[in-house]
């Protein structure tokens, strides 16, 4: 994950140290001095506010490891591009497996959470992600921040009885008629 951070800071200096503008006849030591400390800083901040794309993607939903030694992960906010684009997810009802196999590793992870902003819709004119159902499995643990932000459609959802943390507002779902929470919710 912070490989692809660095990788992503290491283009952006490439192209500012191309830039033509910055160069200056009088002072170019100290206009590459400053370009070089401004792309470390890029590179810094990429790395510290963890700014990436999902690990991987299987059927329409990321999903990001949060512990690759404990095989677990949690669905991430929708991403998915191809060639920049972004694909439109096709599936309006989800249901979210309790287990997925990683396609880059072939290695079975667990679904622990919702990760902040899961199923917030996005898009424009209308949201392409204003999902019909959402099924939550057994063995899930976390529901974080704006996981359901905006859903319009969603009328029902059941918190499953392993869910120990909820920190999403369901005030923002203004479709929701119902709604189910286990004791073990605090």
């Amino acid at each position: 994950m912070r490989e692809r951070n660095i990788f992503a800071a290491l283009i952006f200096c490439s192209r500012f140290e191309n830039a033509d503008f910055c160069e200056r006849k009088n002072k170019p030591n100290l206009m590459r001095k400053i370009r070089i400390k401004i792309c470390l800083l890029a590179a810094m901040l990429a790395v510290a506010t963890g700014i990436q794309a999902s690990d991987f993607v299987v059927d329409e939903l990321c999903y990001n490891i949060t512990d690759a030694e404990a095989k677990t992960v949690e669905v991430a906010k929708y991403d998915y591009t191809v060639d920049g684009e972004m694909v439109r997810p096709t599936k309006m009802d989800v249901v979210v497996p309790m287990t997925v196999v990683n396609p880059n590793d072939n290695q079975t992870y667990r679904v622990t959470a919702l990760g902040d902003g899961a199923f917030t819709v996005y898009g424009l004119r209308g949201g392409w992600f204003d999902y019909t159902s959402i099924v939550l499995p057994e063995g899930l643990l976390e529901i974080k921040a704006n996981a359901f932000s905006g859903q319009s459609k969603l009328t029902s959802l059941v918190i499953p009885g392993t869910v120990k943390s909820v920190k999403t507002k369901f005030a923002q779902m203004s479709g929701i008629s119902e709604l189910t929470f286990p004791a073990s919710v605090k």
